[in-house]
């Protein structure tokens, strides 16, 4: 069976009507930093390059890098 590895960066804003937004990006670059990360957030809420439901992006909330690993237990037989 096989092992499949999945590793995300979820970057999470604060919005102008007091709610959470977050980009979700697959495959981040290995050895990514807090400082890069933080600027590419900065550089998006500078430039006011999203706007939400809840309103535009107003600060920086959180950032997670998230691995995760399946091991696929089961294959249906295919008809």
């Amino acid at each position: 069976m096989p092992i499949s590895t999945n590793r995300i960066i979820r970057l999470s804003f604060r919005t102008s009507g007091g709610k959470a937004a977050g980009i979700t990006l697959s495959n981040p670059k290995q050895g990514l930093t807090k400082e890069v990360v933080q600027n590419v957030m900065d550089t998006i809420l500078a430039k006011n390059a999203f706007i939400t439901a809840s309103g535009e992006l107003v600060g920086i909330k959180d950032i997670k890098i998230t691995d995760t690993v399946t091991e696929d237990l089961y294959d249906p037989l295919e008809p």
